[in-house]
């Protein structure tokens, strides 16, 4: 099922998570299958073939907007041709700090290839040197670490 537990503020999200995306259109988000989690606030329910693009390396540098377009030119290459502008936060374990991302969600909402995205995921991640790259099928978020 790909259900998506829906935040009212950042603050609200970090309460209850250490990740989360806002992305434009459909807010502040996390994907969980997890029913408690799922109890504690409004679910929407997002079916689309997706790619989350990084704008910065695990280093903490920006991606080149060479390669950003790279990426962008590839994933509508197989078939994700929309782009949806959102920032990624995740909660450093050591010291409690919130850190954000710049992220583009290239997306379709009718099936594409794996393989083909797959491949792309680890395009991604080895030249946006991540250590890892979320990718969505039927609306499920997986993480792909190569």
């Amino acid at each position: 099922m790909s259900q998506r537990l829906v935040f009212n503020s950042i603050a609200q999200a970090k309460e209850i998570t250490p990740f989360f995306i806002d992305e434009v259109g459909l807010g502040i988000w996390l994907y969980t299958a997890d029913p408690a989690l799922l109890a504690q606030g409004q679910v929407i329910s997002v079916v689309r073939e997706a790619i989350h693009l990084p704008s910065v390396e695990q280093t903490g540098q920006p991606i080149a907007p060479t390669l950003q377009a790279e990426f962008i030119r590839r994933a509508q290459a197989i078939g994700l041709t929309h782009l949806s502008h959102a920032t990624g936060y995740w909660t450093l374990a050591a010291t409690g700090e919130l850190q954000t991302e710049a992220v583009i969600i290239a997306y379709s909402p009718t099936p594409v290839d794996t393989s083909d995205l797959l491949e792309l995921a680890e395009f991604i991640r080895y030249e946006g040197r991540q250590e890892a790259i979320a990718w969505e099928q039927q609306g499920v978020v997986y993480h792909y670490l190569g």
